[in-house]
């Protein structure tokens, strides 16, 4: 880099891909791009692949943490997984992360990703209506 940064600035592969985001390998080969021994054609031809992405986020968390209080809001966290993981597998997403209550699905093509999340609103309301939750 040509000037010094005042805070650091991580570029160690191994390091990066603790945080589980990329390989060390795909981690190694976006360095390799950015200091130009690696062109980027070559970089598409061997990791560019088209996923659709599909994030689904509880509405009214937050409030509901702060005015229910931790349990009630990890139940609804619980309800909320229990109705939405096997949506993700039903439809086929080849990837799965949640954190809180976040849900991140990865899937082959766009309408696998549309069909999944309308088929989770489905089921969510139908839940709610069912005094369950």
């Amino acid at each position: 880099m040509p000037d010094e940064l005042p805070y650091p600035f991580l570029q160690d592969p191994e390091e990066m891909a603790r945080f589980e985001g990329w390989t060390r390998e795909q981690l190694a080969a976006l360095l390799a791009v950015r200091a130009g021994s690696l062109s980027a054609s070559d970089f598409d031809t061997t990791y560019r692949v088209e996923r659709a992405i599909l994030v689904l986020d509880l509405t009214g968390f937050t409030e509901t943490a702060i005015k229910g209080g931790a349990l009630k809001s990890f139940l609804r966290v619980l309800d909320a997984h229990s109705i939405c993981l096997p949506v993700m597998r039903e439809f086929g997403a080849l990837f799965v992360r949640t954190f809180a209550d976040d849900v991140v699905a990865l899937f082959d093509a766009p309408d696998a990703a549309l069909d999944a999340a309308l088929e989770t609103h489905r089921r969510n309301d139908h839940f709610a209506r069912s005094g369950r939750s």
